[in-house]
């Protein structure tokens, strides 16, 4: 917000380049290009402020149970390969691998000699305990 004041100091009007070069003078642990001072201007000019505009509330695809469903499912079969677990569960690969990425589960690969094939191992780093009541994994 500062470099704005910047920009407009008396009668005198500076350009983006100037405003940069009284900021990183001023602030020199605190560098900024031309860019952010004219996004910062085109926000204020647009908005009225410079505060971040708010984010959508995007509704998440999976739910505590749908997570509970997945996480319990490869932790019975930690070998069950995740287009398996996609197919299951009828939730799109990404987001399965982002919640196993999450909860830090991470695929251990094995070769076998025979056919030559790759099958993934969930392993999970960390001990977890299953709450029936509230239906939630809890760290241990």
């Amino acid at each position: 917000m500062e470099y704005i004041l910047y920009q407009r100091c008396g009668d005198k009007i500076r350009t983006h380049k100037q405003v940069c070069e009284i900021f990183n003078t001023k602030y020199p642990n605190r560098r900024i290009f031309q860019s952010t001072v004219s996004r910062t201007e085109n926000k204020f000019r647009e908005f009225g402020n410079v505060t971040d505009i708010p984010k959508s509330d995007r509704k998440r695809i999976l739910d505590d149970e749908q997570k509970l469903d997945i996480l319990l499912d490869i932790q019975d079969n930690p070998h069950k390969p995740t287009r398996q677990v996609v197919a299951d569960n009828d939730v799109s690969k990404r987001s399965i691998l982002r919640l196993l990425k999450k909860e830090k589960y991470r695929p251990i690969w094995f070769k076998n000699l025979t056919t030559m094939t790759l099958i993934a191992d969930w392993n999970f780093a960390k001990s977890w305990q299953i709450d029936a009541i509230n239906c939630k994994l809890r760290r241990s």
